[in-house]
């Protein structure tokens, strides 16, 4: 989701300015008024993503994930802690050899 919001605000400000620059090049007169703001709405929302990706990835470091079974630390990238973790692997291999006989 903040992913969009950078990529929206950058995409929006580089199709504006390329549109000022068609205009300019091909002598077609004046761009309008409303690319220049086009533009600068388009970085604020690229900014706007930049810091709020800065600041999600800080609230990670202090709370993190916890087991969803048992509440306690994760290992990063799992919604499980170590033990769990291991069950539910097992099971999961066990389930996957029931299903190719």
């Amino acid at each position: 989701m903040i992913g969009l919001l950078i990529y929206g605000g950058v995409f929006a400000a580089a199709a504006a300015a390329v549109y000022i620059l068609i205009l300019e090049i091909g002598g077609l007169g004046t761009p309008p008024s409303w690319t220049r703001d086009l533009i600068a709405g388009g970085l604020a929302v690229a900014v706007l993503g930049w810091a709020m990706q800065w600041i999600a990835r800080r609230f990670q470091k202090v709370f993190h994930r916890r087991c969803i079974q048992c509440g306690r630390e994760a290992i990063k990238g799992s919604i499980y802690c170590g033990p769990h973790l291991r069950e539910v692997t097992i099971l999961e291999r066990e389930r996957a050899e029931l299903d190719r006989l």
